[in-house]
């Protein structure tokens, strides 16, 4: 009896051993899950730049383009690709690059457009428009954004291209948060 007791002892044991070996395996693999998709992203970014800023000056003419970090307090706003305008265009364009662009980016999106003053005051009464950078997008991500007035740009075989056809109408984020109609 006390063979079979201590049969089952070592057993649970070795089970108790096993399961910290594969808990251990199974945290070192999240972590570098976790960093691949940070690369990819990071990777998505550099791909897209060139040609984000290529199309936010030529094509909706803004004077300064760039990567935005703001912090107030302990909060901060990233955006991955800004432009702003002053003069007679007096536009900001909030973008967002993604290496596989989902339903969930348009809200996020959004809540950068809308809180571009809180962190960007000097923004303040220009129209503000959000857009989406992706390699690659759900349709109905894709639609979504279209639905919403984000202004979609895609990679495809040579480089990036801006996506919103005929009818496309872009939503301005700044009005209602000091902007006058």
């Amino acid at each position: 009896m006390d063979n079979n007791f201590d049969s089952v002892r070592q057993l649970l044991d070795e089970l108790a051993i096993a399961q910290k070996e594969t808990d251990l395996v199974v945290r070192r693999t999240q972590k570098q899950l976790g960093e691949l998709g940070n690369k990819l992203g990071s990777f998505a970014e550099g791909l897209a730049y060139p040609t984000v800023e290529r199309i936010m000056l030529e094509e909706f003419h803004m004077d300064t383009v760039g990567p935005v970090r703001s912090r107030k307090g302990s909060e901060t706003l990233e955006i991955d690709a800004f432009g702003y305008a002053n003069g007679s265009i007096n536009t900001v364009i909030v973008g967002e690059i993604k290496s596989h662009f989902r339903e969930h980016h348009v809200e996020q999106i959004e809540q950068a457009c809308q809180r571009l003053f809180n962190f960007l005051p000097e923004h303040r009464g220009k129209k503000v428009y959000g857009m989406v950078i992706f390699v690659k997008g759900d349709q109905n991500a894709i639609q979504l954004a279209a639905m919403h007035g984000i202004y979609t740009v895609e990679a495809n075989d040579e480089n990036f291209k801006l996506r919103n056809g005929k009818g496309f109408v872009p939503r301005d984020f700044g009005l209602g948060l000091g902007q006058v109609a």
